[in-house]
């Protein structure tokens, strides 16, 4: 009987490793692709909040309170003032007082809007939230149209230009891991410094 447990315990030990060390082995080109470097790169540069841990954990998903820390830094090192006045959220109340700040500095960055009021803090940010949100701040001028699915002609834009390369079903519905939101930053750095 004890042996069988020591086996059940190595068993349980080699997977667990195996998977950790398969994983970066399977990732370790995506990990080291030139245009991620870079945007590791840019995000150390520029102290970014939460790059040890887009290092450590790539393809975790993110809040949409622990996203509003990198969407405000970017709008910081570009300088940007403010767009609107007033933001106002009803749910924010179960962040820190300073993550509710940054929440109502990206809406007033144009970053994010609200749907009745709501933010939605500690729900996890979507791959279509977090393009809307960037095609928002790149081209706040920009009318598009209303349809069903709202988000739709943003994505379709963003191909248009090139920012990204897939069809918008279902890949958008995913949460977008850490990895993928360094990259969309980083994009979005470079289309506004262009």
């Amino acid at each position: 009987m004890k042996s069988w447990k020591q086996l059940v315990a190595c068993i349980a030990i080699v997977v667990i490793l195996g998977s950790m060390v398969l994983m970066r082995v399977g990732y370790w080109p995506i990990l080291r692709d030139a245009e991620y470097v870079a945007a590791l790169e840019r995000a150390e540069q520029y102290w970014f909040p939460g790059v040890e841990t887009a290092m450590s954990y790539p393809f975790t998903g993110i809040t949409r309170a622990e996203a509003v820390w990198l969407y405000v830094r970017l709008g910081q090192v570009l300088e940007m003032l403010p767009v609107r006045s007033s933001c106002e959220f009803f749910d924010i109340g179960t962040v820190s007082l300073k993550e509710q700040e940054n929440i109502i500095l990206s809406c007033q960055y144009w970053f994010f809007s609200w749907s009745n009021w709501s933010f939605e803090p500690l729900s996890y940010m979507t791959k279509w939230t977090s393009m809307v949100a960037l095609m928002r701040w790149l081209f706040p001028a920009r009318e598009f149209p209303e349809v069903e699915e709202f988000w739709l002609p943003y994505i379709e834009f963003w191909n248009e230009i090139g920012i990204i390369t897939r069809e918008p079903w279902p890949y958008v519905n995913y949460l977008i891991s850490r990895y993928e939101l360094l990259l969309q930053l980083y994009r979005a750095y470079q289309l506004k410094t262009l």
